[in-house]
């Protein structure tokens, strides 16, 4: 991702940075990412990059579950293999 902004090509940026986070990447590491290369290798391409990675993480924000939708699942998926015990007996 780093490599792309340097050099200019911002229109690969959406691709890695997906990828990025589907690898782990949060938003703050991939905000100070942005920061650290406006100094080294220029404001113009970090500027140019910044739409991009804005819309990427606006994206990602609507996919995600609501925190209450995220602890019902978690919550359904631990007791499950309980019930599914507790009948066979």
């Amino acid at each position: 991702m780093s490599a792309l902004i340097a050099s200019g090509q911002v229109s690969q940026v959406s691709y890695h940075l997906n990828r990025a986070i589907d690898n782990g990447l949060t938003q703050r590491q991939a905000s100070e990412v942005l920061t650290q290369l406006a100094f080294y290798a220029g404001w113009p391409n970090v500027f140019s990059a910044l739409p991009i990675a804005k819309e990427v993480f606006e994206k990602r924000a609507k996919q995600t579950l609501p925190h209450s939708e995220i602890g019902e699942r978690l919550q359904e998926a631990g007791t499950q293999p309980v019930r599914k015990m507790r009948n066979s007996l």
